[in-house]
């Protein structure tokens, strides 16, 4: 229930809070999360919140992690503290590392019906695909195309409109 205007909001939305930490994929680097930012998150994991609260790590795209990076967080997981919290973002539990979904509360999130920022086309798109069980998913693909890089071409063109 963020406001989006406060002090912490600001900072967090402009990437410059300092207990919280955003893990994203290297674009410059093959698009995937690498092992050297995943160090990053366990030196900070062994330092103190630099502000009272919880320290945050939030990994976007965990499912775009190396295995090593993967591995070198559930490391992280494992030796958590209890005031830092982990919140890795994935299409859904299957797509990351077992060890590592075991380990995390799973939470489905759907998007907003009242978000302006993208179609009603792709938003009916984007909550038939995170009402569906993730067993079934192969199904939605398959009545988009059965072929691979058009099929990835929707998707991008799904994260772009509404991920702005």
């Amino acid at each position: 229930n963020a406001c989006g205007s406060c002090h912490n909001c600001i900072r967090v939305d402009s990437d410059n809070h300092p207990n919280v930490l955003v893990i994203k994929p290297a674009i410059e680097e093959g698009g995937s999360i690498k092992i050297e930012q995943i160090r990053q998150v366990l030196e900070e994991n062994q330092k103190a919140n630099f502000e009272p609260g919880p320290g945050v790590f939030l990994i976007t795209q965990m499912h775009k992690a190396t295995k090593s990076a993967a591995n070198a967080l559930l490391k992280a997981i494992e030796e958590n503290h209890r005031d830092k919290v982990f919140i890795a973002l994935a299409p859904s539990k299957m797509a990351i590392l077992q060890t590592i979904a075991s380990r995390l509360t799973h939470h489905v999130i759907t998007p907003d019906p009242d978000n302006d920022i993208c179609s009603e086309e792709y938003k009916q798109k984007i909550i038939r695909i995170c009402r569906t069980p993730p067993q079934e998913r192969f199904f939605i693909a398959s009545e988009i195309t059965c072929e691979k890089n058009a099929l990835i071409s929707e998707f991008d063109a799904l994260l772009a409109a509404c991920h702005a």
